[in-house]
């Protein structure tokens, strides 16, 4: 009886073993819940302060809304050439071209200015400032002049009699005799008048004055533009207050086109200096002094170039990354206009470029479902008004894309042994964009480097199946698999590894 029972026993546990050996199986039941792709966004602006900007040309950063910065044009001071003799933004006390400042540095104030962050004060007699010639300016001694201008924004706060904005003194020979030259630019009868003595030089080197008068009567507390220019060719002098013409006369002995021409000369006296604001009760901006006759004068504020704002280059993470939307906060007044760009791809060039074409934007309408890739940048054009007068105004930029995340591994899997084989099944990962798998397999757990079976080489890729037989295995071997999933984007991305499952391939079923 014992004896059967002992038999009885070891046929069962036999019986036991084999149905294992047949049907060895690790399942891992892993709960896959499919999550709803995650919303991403992106600021310029605001908290960020702009510093993901990676260019900016013609635009100043201002005081925001909120605290923060937003960013406008740049008003349009005048630049600096090879034919400027002289330029002073009164921003600060520096200034640009052929002259040495004397020894009183313009007082700037910040209050109140046409263009830039500033303007000069000067306060009746004795403000004004000096400067020195140097040996190209046209102030310089024994200069011969050809076309100039001259130009300034001017904001009286008085119109006293005689405020005198731009005053030179010296002299030139005549034969023998030394002729006093002068040159004026004041206030007499509430308007401005233009005053050259001895300095257009007639051809018996005589005395000469040549003048020129604006016929309206200037404004107090009101920015004007003035600007006086000189074509040497036809020996007109012109006056323009706001680009509108005032008045004009001919430097020759007939003040008009039609006579002995005068041409312009400062004489041999090396003391000479040049004045601004001596005798003005106001503020001056923007004055300068051009070898040149300047044809179209520019009074606008803004020019009607675009400014222009590039970011840098914005990594999502992913290839294939989906760009939902980009939202702005931005103030257009008038006819003023913003316009965006961006472009989107999957190769960086460098930090502040990528490959693509720049592609316009309406900001908040949602993009197509194929406006994917990994990198992307913005460009934003801020145009003014047609005045020239009015900005529009950048607040923030929010980008929200939605990363192209790599797929969830499959759920669960099962190895069945068999002859020299192992066949892997798997649960299907829930992710709508799944393309395919890979079987790994190896002998040592976690290092999945197998090369053994005559399907394939670790890893095999299946396609988008969920079960494949590994054949031509050694049996009794443990060998361990995972699986992993991967998606349709290009290069795709993998999923992590699946739980690892173990099986021993048996020549007994």
């Amino acid at each position: 009886m014992s004896k059967e029972r002992c038999v009885s026993g070891i046929v069962y546990s036999r019986i036991v073993k084999k149905h294992i050996a047949i049907y060895v199986f690790l399942m891992f039941a892993v709960i896959a819940v499919p999550v709803a792709a995650l919303e991403h966004s992106i600021t310029l602006g605001s908290e960020d302060n702009w510093l993901d900007l990676a260019e900016t040309e013609g635009v100043d950063f201002i005081d925001g809304k909120r605290g923060f910065t937003d960013i406008a044009l740049t008003d349009g001071e005048y630049l600096f050439s090879s034919e400027t003799d002289l330029l002073i933004h009164f921003n600060d006390t520096g200034f640009l071209g052929s002259y040495t400042l004397g020894e009183t540095d313009p007082e700037i104030t910040r209050k109140i200015s046409r263009l830039g962050a500033g303007s000069g004060v000067f306060k009746n007699h004795g403000s004004g400032i000096a400067f020195v010639p140097g040996h190209d300016a046209l102030f310089s001694p024994g200069v011969s002049w050809g076309d100039f201008t001259i130009e300034f924004w001017l904001y009286p706060a008085t119109l006293d009699e005689g405020s005198t904005i731009i005053s030179w003194n010296g002299s030139r020979f005549a034969g023998d005799t030394i002729v006093a030259q002068k040159v004026r630019c004041g206030i007499v009868d509430g308007a401005l008048i233009w005053r050259f003595e001895n300095v257009f030089l007639p051809p018996d080197y005589g005395e000469s004055i040549v003048e020129i008068q604006g016929h309206r009567t200037l404004i107090p507390r009101q920015w004007r533009h003035h600007l006086l220019r000189y074509d040497s060719a036809t020996n007109m002098l012109e006056y323009l207050v706001d680009g509108t013409p005032e008045a004009i006369t001919h430097a020759t002995s007939t003040g008009r086109e039609r006579g002995v021409p005068y041409a312009p000369f400062t004489g041999e006296d090396v003391d000479n200096v040049l004045k601004i604001g001596e005798a003005l009760n106001g503020l001056l901006d923007e004055l300068r002094i051009t070898k040149q006759f300047v044809d179209a004068p520019r009074i606008e504020t803004y020019t009607q170039n675009a400014g222009t704002v590039r970011s840098r280059v914005f990594d999502l993470g992913y290839t294939n990354s989906a760009l939902l939307r980009i939202e702005t906060e931005s103030s257009e007044p008038g006819d003023t206009a913003i316009r965006y760009f961006y472009r989107l791809g999957e190769t960086m060039l460098s930090h502040s470029s990528i490959a693509g074409e720049w592609e316009l934007f309406v900001p908040g309408t949602a993009f197509s479902a194929d406006t994917r890739g990994r990198y992307l940048q913005l460009l934003v054009e801020l145009s003014p008004d047609g005045t020239g007068e009015i900005s529009p105004v950048l607040s923030t930029i929010d980008i929200y894309y939605e990363p192209d995340l790599p797929p969830h591994p499959p759920g669960w899997i099962e190895v069945i042994p068999g002859h020299q084989t192992l066949t892997v099944r798997w649960q299907a990962a829930t992710d709508s964009d799944v393309a395919g798998y890979l079987v790994y397999y190896g002998d040592k757990p976690g290092r999945y480097f197998g090369t053994g079976s005559v399907t394939g080489s670790s890893p095999i890729d299946t396609g988008n199946t969920t079960e494949v037989e590994l054949r031509g295995l050694e049996n009794g071997r443990l060998y361990y698999i995972a699986v992993v999933s991967y998606d349709s984007s290009d290069p795709p991305h993998k999923s992590y590894f699946s739980q690892e499952a173990a099986a021993r391939p048996s020549h007994i079923q």
